[in-house]
């Protein structure tokens, strides 16, 4: 049975490993950041959209409510 020596590592690439790893975790934290940004804009639309949605619903009511007043005048 053969032993297989670990070859040793330069530092350097040791520090370019470290380089990396810590930007590919400074991406992710922003991805994320705006990932919860992009949540909370989208809720701000939908909520919008829903009241817009009321008011025209509540408007048109109330339109069709007066026209039927002034017929049954």
């Amino acid at each position: 049975m053969k032993l297989y020596m670990f070859r040793t590592v330069r530092l350097s690439i040791i520090r370019s490993l470290i380089t990396v790893h810590t930007a590919m975790v400074y991406v992710i934290q922003v991805c994320r950041q705006l990932s919860n940004r992009a949540m909370a804009l989208l809720e701000s639309c939908l909520q919008t959209c829903v009241t817009y949605t009321i008011a025209v619903c509540t408007v048109n009511k109330f339109l069709m409510m007066d026209r039927r007043t002034v017929r049954n005048m």
